[in-house]
């Protein structure tokens, strides 16, 4: 059974609120092409009660101008909690709007790049108490965190509009 949560994307100071939906597979709800988007919670409420779905507001929210910044700057530190969550999100997102993106890739870089950025995010359900992971970066792995990043601007720059 899929759970709705409100999403709030960030961009250029504009907030972007969506539905985002967890189940056996986690995506946003789309409208044709593009993801289903909305100026507040009241519009996007109305919209889950016409198609009679209870949306959770307790959702979380991503500034894509973080990423923007980061990837402008190369090389700046790494906030593995938001680097997770973005590409995590980027990748409901190409699921939700039938797109690839380069971080659902399959290759072990990448697939060492996303484990660092889990573990680096010292979760308090795999963290020992009193322990921290600090992940130190290869610049292949910068640059691959730099495709993953410019590949999710791709996605959001395609595919979040809203709609009057």
């Amino acid at each position: 059974m899929e759970e709705y949560y409100k999403f709030v994307f960030i961009l250029d100071s504009k907030e972007y609120y969506c539905i985002w939906y967890s189940g056996e597979k986690d995506g946003f709800v789309t409208d044709g092409d593009k993801l289903k988007c909305f100026y507040d919670f009241d519009q996007l409420q109305t919209f889950a009660l016409d198609k009679n779905i209870e949306v959770f507001d307790e959702g979380s929210e991503l500034s894509i101008n973080l990423a923007q910044k980061w990837n402008d700057r190369k090389g700046e530190k790494v906030d593995c909690k938001y680097f997770l969550h973005y590409w995590n999100m980027m990748s409901d997102l190409s699921y939700s709007v039938k797109e690839s993106f380069y971080g659902d890739s399959k290759n072990s870089t990448l697939n060492k790049l996303y484990d660092k950025l889990f573990w680096g995010s010292n979760l308090p359900a795999v963290t020992p108490e009193g322990k921290e992971y600090i992940p130190i970066w290869s610049k292949k792995e910068l640059d691959e965190l730099n495709k993953v990043v410019k590949d999710g601007l791709r996605l959001i720059n395609s595919y979040l509009e809203i709609k009057v």
